[in-house]
This record gives C-alpha cells, sequence and structure tokens, in this order.
C-alpha cells in the first residue's frame, strides 16, 4: 500500500502500538504524533488514528526504520536519533523529526552517513 493510501485509510491503533515495540520508542517519545490522553481514548475504542496522526506516524516510522538500515540495529539506531548533534542546531533527531522539513534534514544526513561523507 503506498503511502497516500495509508495515511488515507488510516494507521490501527493496534498497528501504532506494535510499532512502537518494533522502533523500541515509548509511547511518550512520540507524544507529538498522537497525545497520551487520546491515545489511551483510541485504545479503549478501538479507533484508528486520524489522518493527520497517521502522516506523523508513517514520519517517525520511515525515519526510524532509515536509520535502523543506516546503523544496522534498532538500539544503535535510537541512540543515534537522541543524542543532540551540531548539524541538526544542537538539538536531537528525535526532536526535530515533529516538522517535516526537521524529518527531511534527518534522513539527507543518514543519507550521507550511509554514503560515508560523514561518520
Amino acid at each position: 500500500m503506498d503511502e497516500v493510501q495509508l495515511t488515507q485509510n488510516r494507521v490501527s491503533i493496534a498497528i501504532y502500538i506494535e510499532s512502537l515495540k518494533v522502533l523500541g520508542v515509548s509511547a511518550s517519545e512520540l507524544s507529538w504524533v498522537i497525545s497520551p490522553q487520546t491515545l489511551s481514548y483510541r485504545k479503549k475504542k478501538n479507533e484508528a488514528l486520524t489522518q493527520q496522526e497517521s502522516g506523523r506516524w508513517l514520519r517517525a516510522a520511515k525515519v526510524h526504520t532509515f536509520a535502523k538500515e543506516v546503523f544496522g540495529n534498532q538500539a544503535k539506531a535510537n541512540q543515534w536519533l537522541r543524542k543532540n548533534r551540531n548539524q541538526f542546531g544542537g538539538q536531537s533527531a528525535a526532536s526535530i523529526i515533529q516538522a517535516e522539513p526537521g524529518a527531511q534534514l534527518i534522513e539527507d544526513t543518514l543519507n550521507q552517513i550511509d554514503a560515508g561523507y560523514l561518520a
């Protein structure tokens, strides 16, 4: 399923919860995707994420997956994503991912690392 369809069809709460485990992140780390209160409500009602939340989830999932590919495992990827970096203005990738331009900068940086331009 392509990304547009995925966000339009909305990510199920079960997939969201499972992705937290797979990505090695907590719900609080992705509270910018869906607030804890809303997450609790959606779990009780078994409701899917909204299209906007699904889009934010997709952004996080793509970046985490790409980082895992670049670094070889999720633990190393998450360590890199959580560390403050000069190229991100002293912020971590995990904090700048909340905006689309931040996610693009992270992807560009990961591409450079993957190509051997950055260590």
